[in-house]
This record gives structure tokens, C-alpha cells and sequence, in this order.
């Protein structure tokens, strides 16, 4: 659940993976966020809107498939680790305009990564 005409989220901390953003196309920053507790697979799912976000994520986190999936706006990397406890980051950046995912660390935990990239994705450096 959402607000309608939610366009923007600060400073907030997200503890529960049932509270998702999921086709809130209206949202269109979140900074600051943090987010931990299990599965968060869908969380800006569809948010056509979104186009800055920041997020840092706590190490219970289980699954981040399709997370931005859908956001075509989101055009630079907005995390920069992937815990050890993610299992799933199936299409996670599936729909993003994101080029390069310069930094990004991968956690060890992942079984299913598939389709994971955006099909902009241009670099990878390790």
C-alpha cells in the first residue's frame, strides 16, 4: 500500500518486505532508504516514474528479483552491494536504462541470477 500520488520517500527505513512500492507510478525519488528483512523481490517493480533513487540494504535480505524491474529511468546504479544472504536477483535491473555497474559487489549467497543485467549495461569492472 501506497499513498496515491506518491511522488517522493525520504529518510525512511522499510523492515517489513510486505511494505513494496510496486507499480507506484507517480514515485519518482526515494533517498535515503534503507531496507532489510527478507524478500523484497518487486519493490519499484513498475515505477515507470522513478528516476533518482538511494538505497542501502541490511544483511537479511533474501531475494531482489525484478526489484526495478520496469523503472526506465533509473539510468545509474542505486546500491552498491548485494549481500551474502540474497538468493535471487532474477531481472533485478531488468527495464532500467542503467550503463555501468562499476563497484556494484555481489554477494555469495546468489542461485538465480537470470536476466539480471539491463540490456543498456556497457561496463562492468571488478
Amino acid at each position: 500500500w501506497f499513498p496515491p500520488n506518491l511522488e517522493s520517500l525520504y529518510d525512511s527505513n522499510i523492515n517489513n518486505p510486505h511494505s513494496k512500492l510496486t507499480d507506484c507510478s507517480t514515485l519518482k525519488t526515494v533517498s535515503n532508504l534503507y531496507i532489510n528483512g527478507g524478500d523484497f523481490s518487486d519493490m519499484f517493480n513498475g515505477c515507470s516514474s522513478l528516476s533518482t533513487l538511494n538505497v542501502s540494504m541490511g544483511t537479511n535480505i533474501t531475494s531482489l528479483a525484478r526489484f526495478l524491474k520496469g523503472c526506465s529511468k533509473i539510468t545509474f546504479l542505486p546500491l552498491n552491494e548485494i549481500g551474502n544472504n540474497c538468493k535471487n536477483i532474477e531481472e533485478m535491473f531488468r527495464g532500467t536504462r542503467i550503463t555501468s555497474i562499476d563497484g556494484l559487489v555481489f554477494g555469495t549467497g546468489i542461485t538465480n541470477a537470470a536476466n539480471w543485467a539491463p540490456t543498456t549495461l556497457k561496463e562492468i569492472n571488478r
